[in-house]
């Protein structure tokens, strides 16, 4: 049976969630939530594709129709997110889904395509000569930089894995008398007010409050809040 390609419904979001959970290629950025955090956040449309095969779900790509004069015209998977990008069974499921991603671009008069999932076309680890014809018509972006560690059972293993200097830095914290606390939305406030400091310090543009919002209350279980405080005060 041929594959067929439709968008997400309201009625498959259940099905879509199922799927990225139990692949194991799958970021908490493949969610289908990260439609809505981002349309009501921002407005910008979004095209979340699935592909079915015998009535089962055999891939995603997430897409966001971004228009803005600094970024350019393109359909990303996904904005504002380190990654997200194809998952699918196979590479001809990956393969159908890009293809319809590229139709996509033309019927909505987008310039390109781009799919941010470390360099590489896909979970499927798509073949060379399939993933060959595919390059000059869809990026896949590499000027973003992932850093993941991972992290032991208890947080002495974690202090003695760090050098001698960066353990008497953090001994200095504790001692200086900085509080940490962890929450959610109780925190957004707080973390907003340092963060848009630090943001203007660098630079660099600073999301809006709604979205930080939307994602803290679209994704309770994946988000959390870490704020330092020095006398009731929040200092980072």
């Amino acid at each position: 049976m041929a594959i067929e390609i439709k968008a997400m419904q309201p009625t498959d979001i259940l099905c879509w969630d199922s799927y990225v959970a139990r692949n194991r290629m799958a970021t908490p950025y493949h969610l289908s939530g990260w439609q809505r955090v981002i349309e009501e956040s921002y407005g910008h449309s979004s095209h979340f594709l699935l592909a079915r095969k015998n009535r089962r779900l055999v891939g995603i790509l997430p897409l966001v129709h971004m228009k803005h004069v600094l970024s350019g015209n393109s359909l990303i998977s996904l904005p504002f997110l380190d990654m997200a990008g194809v998952l699918a069974d196979n590479d001809v499921i990956a393969i159908c889904l890009i293809h319809e991603a590229l139709n996509l671009m033309h019927r909505v008069r987008a310039d390109a395509v781009e799919l941010r999932q470390g360099g590489s076309f896909g979970p499927a680890q798509i073949r060379p000569e399939n993933k060959q014809n595919l390059i000059s018509r869809c990026s896949s972006s590499g000027d973003r930089v992932r850093m993941v560690i991972e992290l032991p059972d208890h947080s002495d293993l974690l202090m003695q894995s760090f050098r001698s200097k960066l353990r008497s830095q953090v001994k200095k914290s504790i001692q200086s008398g900085l509080e940490t606390r962890v929450g959610g939305l109780e925190f957004l406030d707080d973390f907003y007010r340092v963060f848009t400091i630090n943001m203007r310090d660098l630079g660099s543009p600073v999301h809006s409050k709604i979205f930080l919002q939307n994602i803290l209350e679209l994704f309770p279980a994946h988000s959390r809040i870490f704020v330092v405080y020095k006398g009731g005060e929040p200092v980072a």
